[in-house]
């Protein structure tokens, strides 16, 4: 996955504030809808990743998901 964003000149938000701002809030909003699991968690484990790219892209944000199978 990858996320590249940038300054926001009609709000005036940088792409830091933009990136970690709105990722926050979609966790929140999940947790208080019930979408995440009771109790301490790391982010990686405890928040659905389709739903949430889902919400970053909503919000303006652009994400780009890719698979790679690497020789062995």
């Amino acid at each position: 996955m990858e996320l590249i964003d940038h300054f926001d000149e009609e709000t005036g938000f940088t792409a830091m504030e933009r990136a970690t701002g709105w990722s926050a809030a979609i966790v929140a909003e999940m947790m208080a809808r019930g979408m995440t699991p009771r109790g301490a968690g790391g982010v990686e484990t405890f928040v659905p990743a389709r739903p949430f790219v889902e919400e970053m892209r909503r919000r303006g944000l652009h994400v780009t998901e890719w698979v790679a199978f690497l020789d062995g």
